[in-house]
C-alpha cells in the first residue's frame, strides 16, 4: 500500500495559509543574448505566495552556513523558490540562500528557504 502524499501537501498548505501571511517571491530571468544589440533580455517574475517566516534558534546559528539575522521561510508548494530569489514579507526583503524541498515520493509538500536580509 502506498501513502497518499497529496493529502499531506494539502494539510501543509492549509496550516501555512492559516498561520502565515502573503509574501511576494520575485525572480530575475535572463533571456537570450542578442549579438546585434549586445544585450540579453531581462525580465522580473513576481509570484504571490503564502509563507511563515521564523527566526533560527541560537544553537542553529554557526556563523558560516547560518548567520545571525538569517530567517527560515516555510512556503506552500505552489511556486518552487530558487537560490537568489527575493522574498518580500512584512516590509522586509530577504534573499534566498538555500532551498530545501520536502517531497516524499516526488510530491512537493512544502519548501523551506534559508534567507538573508539585503
Amino acid at each position: 500500500m502506498t501513502f497518499d502524499y497529496t493529502a499531506s501537501a494539502a494539510t501543509a498548505q492549509r496550516l501555512i495559509e492559516k498561520f502565515g501571511a502573503q509574501a511576494v517571491l520575485s525572480r530575475v530571468e535572463h533571456g537570450d543574448y542578442d549579438p546585434a544589440t549586445g544585450v540579453a533580455s531581462v525580465s522580473e517574475l513576481r509570484y504571490l505566495v503564502t509563507a511563515v517566516v521564523l527566526d533560527y534558534r541560537a544553537r542553529e546559528i554557526d556563523g558560516t552556513v547560518v548567520q545571525v539575522g538569517d530567517r527560515r521561510v516555510l512556503m506552500t508548494a505552489d511556486v518552487e523558490p530558487a537560490t537568489g530569489d527575493l522574498i518580500e514579507f512584512g516590509g522586509a526583503t530577504l534573499r534566498a540562500v538555500a532551498v530545501e524541498t520536502l517531497a516524499p515520493a516526488g510530491v512537493p509538500v512544502l519548501y523551506t528557504v534559508q534567507t538573508r536580509g539585503l
